[in-house]
């Protein structure tokens, strides 16, 4: 049986959902017989070897450090402490967000010479990027929400630094819609009108590279003249928030009303790329916020649960997972992978009843949460695959992947 380094924590802000995910995933993997070596990253991203019967639970838990459980990297050679080599056949990370889930981690272990479970380096960084990632699906014929990537520049001028130009995303719209530059605009206004004018009254500002709804901020009624003053001042605190979790930010189309509905993509040796779902997400927490938050995703105070099958139609629900299907090859995409889409509801339909429906692909998360109210699981058990099954799989699958291409490499 193989042996598994379940390497979990990381310095992002999801730090404690990889907590959570790697409590389920030990439990899945000590169940199915693997011996696993359990590496804990602290939130200053040094590595330490973890040991869970010394938690109340026998699970991984808090990250903790002692004298000598240090875990190192060697190129070529895997991973190290302070005794020599670890026996390690694969690794599976559960490292949420930022250097876990956007190509470092994986890069790091391609570089050891180990194999990864999960998405490949190039297709994690691309999946993690979200303007990166739409710009892909678009350009094989998946529809996206219509949006704008603010970068650190954009930032600068929207501060007032004087050395900073104004952004292109603005000067494209004053150029298409308006006659005479409006000179005696303010930076606000500016930014303000060109949302509005853009991507409509509603957006939704986010982290370009982020997980988990943090740093995620509606803002409404941006074509409201009433509402100017307040609806400019939102928007810059919005950006700010997000700007906060990430070097580049994302506004985009607020898309309502609508129903999250979500698919599990799992690649297999047999039947290739099975799809759990879709499923529909199902807030009994409901709110006004537009979207699920970190606390109704993790917290458990009415967590977000799942309704498999969601309650659609057969041929919007094909065209889901086909394109759940496209978008996972498009980003060239291993193992498994959770992909999100958006489906309007027809405000005249029954309730209950979705009619019509216009399908947008939200996002794709290469590397989901594994907690015991996460949806990746709940989805893909929909096809017969409950988790030591689906963990055997993939871990399989990242050993024959690894092999293959240590063949190729031999060859050149």
């Amino acid at each position: 049986m193989s042996r598994i380094a379940l390497l979990y924590g990381g310095r992002s802000t999801e730090h404690e959902v990889s907590v959570d995910s790697a409590k389920n995933i030990f439990q899945a993997l000590i169940g199915s017989g693997f011996d696993v070596t359990c590496v804990g990253i602290a939130k200053d991203g040094t590595w330490h070897l973890q040991d869970p019967a010394d938690t109340h639970d026998g699970l991984p838990g808090v990250v903790t450090r002692r004298d000598g459980d240090d875990v190192y990297v060697k190129p070529g050679l895997g991973l190290w402490d302070a005794n020599g080599r670890l026996a390690i056949d694969a690794v599976l990370p559960v490292t949420h967000g930022t250097e876990g889930e956007d190509g470092r981690l994986q890069g790091l272990c391609d570089l050891a010479h180990l194999p990864c479970v999960g998405c490949d380096a190039p297709s994690s960084t691309v999946g993690m990027h979200k303007d990166m990632a739409k710009r892909l699906f678009s350009a094989v014929g998946i529809p996206v929400v219509p949006s704008i990537m603010l970068r650190r520049e954009d930032m600068a001028w929207l501060a007032d630094n004087d050395d900073a130009t104004l952004p292109r995303f603005i000067e494209s719209f004053i150029d298409r819609t308006i006659t005479a530059r409006p000179h005696t605009a303010t930076r606000e206004e500016l930014l303000r009108m060109t949302v509005a004018g853009t991507l409509g009254e509603s957006v939704v500002v986010k982290p370009e590279a982020g997980g988990s709804s943090v740093g995620v901020t509606i803002v409404r009624d941006l074509d409201d003249p009433s509402e100017f003053d307040r609806t400019g001042r939102e928007l810059l605190q919005a950006i700010a928030t997000a700007a906060a979790v990430c070097d580049t930010v994302l506004i985009e189309t607020l898309v309502s009303p609508m129903e999250e509905v979500e698919c599990a993509v799992l690649e297999t040796p047999d039947e290739g790329l099975v799809v759990g779902g879709p499923g529909m997400v199902c807030n009994p927490g409901q709110t006004e916020s537009g979207f699920l938050s970190y606390e109704q995703k993790y917290g458990s105070d009415m967590p977000a649960t799942m309704r498999i099958p969601a309650p659609i139609p057969w041929r919007t629900a094909q065209r889901i997972k086909d394109y759940a299907t496209l978008a996972f090859r498009t980003i060239g995409a291993n193992g498994y992978a959770r992909v999100d889409f958006f489906v309007v509801k027809d405000t005249d339909a029954e309730p209950g009843q979705l009619r019509g429906q216009r399908i947008f692909l939200n996002e794709i998360n290469t590397l989901p949460g594994m907690t015991k109210t996460s949806h990746y699981p709940r989805l893909i058990a929909s096809q017969g695959y409950d988790m030591p099954t689906m963990i055997r799989t993939a871990i399989q699958e990242a050993i024959d992947r690894f092999d293959r291409l240590e063949r190729l490499n031999h060859t050149l």
